[in-house]
């Protein structure tokens, strides 16, 4: 479609001018259109090439963003292992930049990543406490993220009670940042 034309002559151009951080942010975004468009395969390798670039730069705010995205593709092929990894490291540095928005999407992932693997009143917990954190930020999810997160959530509503819900939804909204940062690495911790 049109955005991955442009996105490839963007890539295009930034290799022939080997502009290292120019590419590998073209790759995230490539990465992300990819794993809108459902191609989990193609946006986990756009992705890895972006880490890996990022990482040799040291941009460390880009690094993660583009390490939570790689977790992303990771939970969308059911590689839950490696999600849960990617998740944690971009948890940690992101909490050390504590870039809020940043952690709301961590937070709201990993409950993505909880709801595909049955913890499902801890998914829905993370998702309470990212929706506070992003009120007290004044950085509400967008419509169209809304619904990809209930799409990720489903797994986890279909298993709770309606008032279950709204409990672990409370629960999380009642965290303080650093007790949501801390659930949220107890969830990255947990084995698949």
């Amino acid at each position: 479609d049109r955005a991955q034309e442009l996105n490839d002559e963007s890539l295009a151009i930034r290799r022939a001018l080997d502009d290292r951080w120019s590419i590998a942010n073209s790759l995230n975004n490539q990465g992300t259109v990819y794993l809108d468009q459902g191609n989990s395969a193609a946006a986990r390798s756009k992705l890895e090439e972006a880490v890996v670039l990022l990482k040799e730069i040291g941009d460390r705010w880009h690094y993660a963003n583009a390490v939570n995205n790689l977790g992303n593709a990771a939970r969308a092929q059911a590689d839950y292992e490696t999600a849960r990894s990617l998740y944690s490291e971009s948890l940690e540095i992101n909490h050390d930049l504590g870039d809020g928005q940043a952690l709301a999407y961590l937070l709201e992932d990993i409950g993505g990543l909880d709801a595909a693997q049955g913890q499902a009143e801890e998914a829905v917990t993370l998702v309470g406490a990212a929706e506070s954190l992003r009120q007290s930020i004044g950085a509400p999810l967008p419509p169209a993220e809304q619904q990809n997160l209930e799409k990720l959530l489903a797994p986890a509503r279909q298993v709770l009670s309606t008032p279950a819900q709204e409990a672990a939804l409370e629960t999380g909204r009642g965290m303080t940042l650093e007790q949501a940062v801390q659930f949220a690495r107890s969830a990255t911790a947990r084995s698949t």
